[in-house]
């Protein structure tokens, strides 16, 4: 861990709420159960560090479908369409 509080899973926290909306909202494709820990403004870089009731469980899941949802983005729609 980091003076910040950041870990590896807090790492793959952030990259899920990083995909989410750079391949999903600003593409107007809505993901369908967003993560528990989105409109949370507790405190900047939440995204940053996993608390003790996230299981790494749930974090891992919710990134593999924020990756397959940036993935059927990436697949469907032409490189031209602006987002």
């Amino acid at each position: 861990m980091t003076p910040t509080g950041t870990n590896l899973l807090g790492l793959v926290k952030h990259l899920c709420s990083a995909e989410l909306p750079y391949l999903g909202f600003a593409f107007g494709r809505n993901f369908d159960a967003p993560p528990a820990w989105f409109g949370q403004c507790v405190e900047p870089s939440r995204d940053k560090w996993a608390t003790a009731e996230e299981s790494r469980d749930y974090i891992v899941e919710m990134y593999r479908r924020a990756w397959d949802h940036s993935d059927a983005t990436i697949e469907e729609l032409n490189l031209d369409v602006m987002g």
